[in-house]
């Protein structure tokens, strides 16, 4: 394999799997519910995978940097290692400015 096989194979993968996981999750839940088994004990199973709004701002950041070092890579004719390199320098900065954002939010939800 060479090239894009490289990764085009293992998205192929996680795509299947991840589909596969979600169907099986919602077949759990709706057996669940049809036999009244709904409970405290079983709470992981509706948890809400957004309760922190600021997660999504996480991921923005840090896809923002990774698109922006590859296309500062391109603009200034980068070699592949400074484009790897500025691209985990960007991605880096994405996740400190989400702790940054997530402290102060924390900070703010306690003292109000």
């Amino acid at each position: 394999m060479m090239g894009s096989e490289v990764i085009i194979v293992p998205a192929v993968i996680l795509g299947f799997v991840t589909v596969v996981r979600i169907i099986s999750e919602n077949r759990l839940k709706r057996n669940l519910i049809d036999k009244g088994m709904v409970n405290e004990d079983i709470k992981f199973l509706s948890q809400n995978y957004m309760e922190n709004p600021l997660t999504a701002v996480k991921w923005g950041l840090v896809l923002i940097g990774l698109g922006g070092a590859l296309f500062a890579g391109q603009l200034l004719d980068l070699r592949e290692e400074g484009t790897i390199g500025l691209m985990m320098l960007l991605a880096g900065g994405g996740f400190i400015t989400y702790y940054f954002l997530a402290n102060n939010e924390s900070r703010n939800s306690t003292s109000s």
